[in-house]
């Protein structure tokens, strides 16, 4: 009938004039719009079209009509829509198109389309290599998504493939897979089988690359299981041991990544880490071409803010995050995010690392869990920062509780709760925590100073009465920090020797440790040391000179959002007859860093949905953001934002 002949003309191959002719008569009845391309008048005429014809008959027509459209040149896209809806027959070219669009779509950022077509091109099904082909591309995209499936296709990518070269390869997406969902001993497990795919010295650069990359994720992820830290260092040590001096290639560029972060857990000094560092991002080509998505750059961004080098630090994991935004990948935007948070609060900038963290915290939404437990862990030290104990304890263990068996991750939430008992009150506990932390955390990694244990036992074992026990752990971190240099922990070590010693003896170190900082870039240690140096003056009745450090301590505690070491240093003011000035509470400062980042952006002349987009949140977020920076901000409009941010 009339319906059938519609689908016809749109899918079966007839001469010119007799298309031209049925076209014609189906527009005269109302079914089509007589010019081109041909289309039906609604939606419900297709609809109807559709359904009057049998369901084998209409996959039959979806297939001509994806054949008709590829010849025509069309996007992989439209060809896909058709082979979506039609019938399977195992044809190799059906799995091609769909394989096309897919990959158009994963361009696009549009990762779940792209899953869809590679399911229907596994459904074909696909045969020999092809198959192994599509079911690599299937849980590379699925990965992406942070799916639990991509595993397993990825799984069966390697056993589909008699190519060594390509198992390895696929193994690596595997691994990443795998090491993106926090999975670091299954992640270990894909590595290291990709490696026993590869000759002992592969030839040509690209093979050498593929073999640095997997050892690069087999350090990484073994690093954080206990049974598997030794090997990962043993494997770093070798890495150290090779010849770095030349440029770096990409695959040498690899390497030296890796050497950064062993370079930093051995407790080298500064200056060899950043380095090491800096000839490894080698001025960003290591992002150009491993992306925001691989793992070598959390090595150099690591590398710096252990070392010190924040400021470095934080422009590598900004680098990260614009990458993630250009590729759409939101799991490696919020890596990125948490990346950046910790250089930020060891600066000081408390509300700019709070900001980052919840960017991450928000991803576990899309199935981020790469470094949940150490977000969770900084989220921590963030409040105690902000004087929020409550909420401290319960961001701690709210994905997954604290308790043995621990590995590195777990160490440094140890290290957390220990900060947060002590901020409670509670030193004996305390201890407690943090010696269990530095037995976790000092049992394969001579020098994770994400878990500065001694700093914080030595501050318990003051709070305890027990001066000797501090004077010792203070001792030790001296003698550390000294030897590798780094900037805060030399500035903590300080403060700590000034507050175990006492009389003139500790206030001579406080000062030094201010004058360290002072003269340095900013610095939360910074803070401080200026809080003990401007109490133990009061306490020793000379408030003239208390109060200068007391105030400074204010006012920058303040503007990074240290919320809790204002108001400690606003008590000693307080203590010597000062009045410290009260906080906004509208205007400019009195904003959240979350609504700063959406308002800076939105008077960039930045739309919602771009903002959301953005920074991997939803629309309505960004609007409920916007609603309070118009009320704290007494506007109306965003063309009123760029003013008020000034002001």
């Amino acid at each position: 009938g009339v319906f059938r002949a519609a689908l016809d003309v749109r899918a079966t191959t007839i001469t010119e004039n007799m298309k031209l002719a049925a076209a014609d008569a189906l527009a005269s009845v109302g079914v089509l719009i007589a010019r081109e391309p041909l289309r039906f008048v609604h939606p419900l005429v297709r609809t109807a079209v559709e359904q009057d014809m049998p369901t084998s008959a209409r996959a039959s027509r979806h297939l001509d009509a994806a054949r008709l459209l590829a010849s025509a040149g069309e996007s992989a896209e439209r060809v896909a829509a058709h082979l979506l809806r039609g019938r399977a027959e195992g044809d190799p070219w059906a799995v091609a198109q769909l394989r096309a669009a897919a990959q158009e779509a994963r361009s696009q950022g549009a990762d779940v389309s792209a899953v869809r077509d590679l399911e229907r091109a596994l459904a074909e099904p696909p045969q020999g290599e092809q198959r192994a082909e599509v079911l690599a591309a299937l849980g590379s995209a699925e990965a992406a998504l942070g799916s639990e499936t991509a595993d397993e296709h990825l799984a069966l990518a390697v056993r589909a493939t008699d190519d060594p070269a390509r198992r390895a390869e696929i193994a690596l997406l595997r691994g990443e897979a795998l090491y993106a969902r926090d999975l670091a001993e299954q992640a270990a497990a894909a590595f290291k089988e990709g490696l026993e795919q590869l000759p002992g010295s592969p030839s040509g650069e690209q093979a050498g690359e593929l073999r640095d990359r997997l050892q690069t994720g087999l350090v990484l992820s073994a690093a954080k299981v206990p049974s598997l830290q030794a090997e990962a260092l043993r494997l770093s040590t070798e890495v150290l041991k090779g010849d770095l001096d030349q440029a770096p290639s990409s695959s040498q560029r690899l390497l030296l990544a890796q050497a950064t972060l062993q370079a930093a857990f051995g407790g080298r000094p500064s200056t060899e880490v950043i380095d090491l560092a800096t000839r490894a991002w080698d001025e960003g080509r290591l992002l150009e071409t491993q992306t925001a998505s691989s793992s070598s750059w959390l090595f150099v961004t690591a590398g710096y803010c252990l070392a010190g080098a924040l400021e470095l630090s934080i422009a590598t994991a900004e680098a990260a995050a614009a990458n993630a935004r250009a590729l759409s990948a939101p799991l490696a935007f919020a890596t990125a995010s948490y990346m950046r948070a910790l250089p930020q609060l060891w600066q000081g900038n408390v509300s700019g690392a709070f900001a980052d963290l919840e960017l991450a915290w928000d991803a576990r939404r899309y199935g981020w869990r790469q470094y949940a437990r150490s977000a969770a862990a900084q989220y921590c030290l963030c409040m105690i920062e902000q004087g929020d104990l409550d909420l401290a304890g319960a961001a701690l263990t709210e994905d997954s509780p604290l308790a043995p068996p621990y590995d590195g991750e777990d160490a440094i939430r140890l290290y957390a709760q220990a900060e947060l008992r002590r901020a409670q009150g509670w030193p004996e506990q305390a201890y407690e925590l943090v010696i269990a932390a530095g037995e976790v955390a000092e049992a394969t990694i001579p020098h994770l100073a994400y878990c500065p244990w001694r700093s914080s036992a030595a501050q318990s074992a003051l709070a305890m009465g027990d001066r000797d026990r501090a004077r010792q752990l203070a001792d030790q971190e001296l003698s550390r920090s000294q030897t590798t240099g780094i900037l805060h922990e030399r500035i903590r070590a300080l403060r700590l020797k000034g507050l175990c010693e006492g009389d003139k003896a500790g206030l001579a170190q406080l000062r030094e440790a201010v004058e360290l900082g002072e003269a340095s870039p900013p610095r939360l240690e910074t803070l401080y040391a200026l809080l003990a140096l401007g109490s133990a003056l009061r306490r020793s009745n000379d408030r003239t000179a208390s109060r200068a450090p007391l105030e400074r301590v204010c006012e920058l505690a303040r503007r990074g959002g240290a919320l809790a070491l204002q108001d400690l240093a606003r008590r000693e003011l307080a203590a010597i007859g000062a009045r410290p000035r009260r906080d906004a509470l509208t205007g400019p400062e009195s904003l959240t860093p979350s609504e700063r980042r959406v308002s800076e952006l939105a008077a960039g002349g930045r739309s919602n949905r771009v903002i959301a987009q953005t920074l991997f949140v939803t629309p309505k977020t960004v609007e409920y953001h916007l609603r309070n920076v118009y009320r704290k901000l007494d506007i109306t409009s965003r063309r009123e934002l760029q003013d008020a941010l000034r002001e």
